[in-house]
């Protein structure tokens, strides 16, 4: 016989069965333990209990955006101190400059490579991506009744979106560059340009990594030419019911991109040109020019079933194609 301390309890042991019995003891809790927790898992798994652990496991369920607001006044996209959540904003963020303030016209420039969820510019603020810098809209809204510029100077400046829509009444202005680009997140994210918001300037609309459904309207009003490139993607939306024009003696390119104008306008006003070339379809519409415009047909491309209503012109050694009925 011998006595050992277990656990805070003493023990006599006249046998080797009688020193294994607390441990037994032991082992038939763990067992219970086990076969209970077997028991609640057969009880979760039902449809219902399923149903909600996947919409847990969603990333929508698992990120919730917040709200990040301009504190005012001109300043940069990386400064946490300018935000009122403290933060700069990310991918998940919805952002707002600056949030309704009145009596302050805020200025937020772009200075690093930045996100936003959604974008809201108010009346008289201005968001201005800075030259090789870049913006991603991951959401599905830019509420822009102010300006959201890119400032490119030769290199690369970018704002990339998702599935988004461009509505309100202001103006998303591209300088005087071709290095300026609005392009999809995926070639196969469209940009919707809602009634009453304006895109204007030069540099890249597309650069066949984007589709495009234009509501309102598009301006070429700058010399350097404003490129309309569209993804040829399977499926991706490439219409316009809205207008589309070069002004100001502005350049338009479309270039190798089948685009739908049904119920739109693609015009060329005040000494500006548009030019459809390298493939390009226009299907549909009206084509218009006004005070010295032109619309230049060339590279193969074709204008098919659309009336027009200005002067089309092919010159020497390009080559137009007219298809359908064309109301002349």
């Amino acid at each position: 016989m011998f006595a050992t301390k277990l656990v805070g309890r003493s023990y006599l042991f006249s046998s080797r069965r009688a020193f294994w019995r607390p441990f037994l003891g032991v082992h038939k809790f763990a067992e219970r333990w086990r076969d209970a927790v077997r028991h609640s898992v057969r009880l979760r798994r039902t449809p219902f209990h399923l149903a909600v652990l996947a919409a847990l496991a969603s990333p929508s369920m698992a990120t919730l955006a917040q709200d990040a607001i301009w504190n005012g006044g001109t300043g940069n996209w990386n400064d946490s101190t300018q935000w009122d959540i403290g933060t700069v904003p990310d991918a998940g963020t919805d952002v707002r400059v600056d949030g309704g303030k009145t009596g302050t016209a805020s200025l937020v420039n772009v200075n690093v490579t930045s996100d936003a969820r959604n974008l809201t510019i108010d009346a008289g603020d201005r968001v201005n991506i800075n030259n090789s810098r870049q913006l991603t809209i991951h959401g599905a809204s830019l509420l822009n009744n102010g300006t959201l510029s890119l400032s490119s100077t030769g290199t690369a400046t970018t704002l990339r979106v998702g599935d988004t829509t461009f509505s309100g009444t202001g103006v998303v202005s591209l300088g005087n560059s071709t290095s300026n680009r609005i392009i999809g997140i995926e070639a196969t994210n469209v940009l919707t340009n809602a009634a009453g918001h304006t895109i204007r300037g030069s540099g890249q609309l597309g650069n066949n990594f984007m589709g495009l459904n234009n509501q309102g309207l598009i301006d070429a009003n700058q010399s350097v030419a404003l490129t309309i490139d569209l993804s040829d993607a399977e499926g991706v939306t490439r219409a316009n019911s809205g207008t589309i024009q070069a002004s100001g003696s502005g350049n338009l390119r479309v270039i190798g991109t089948a685009l739908d104008n049904s119920g739109g306008t693609l015009q060329a006003l005040d000494n500006a040109t548009v030019t459809v070339t390298s493939g390009s379809r226009i299907t549909g519409g009206t084509l218009a020019t006004a005070d010295n415009g032109v619309v230049l047909l060339g590279g193969n491309a074709t204008l098919d079933t659309l009336t027009n209503l200005g002067e089309v012109r092919i010159n020497q050694g390009n080559t137009g194609r007219i298809a359908g009925t064309v109301t002349n």
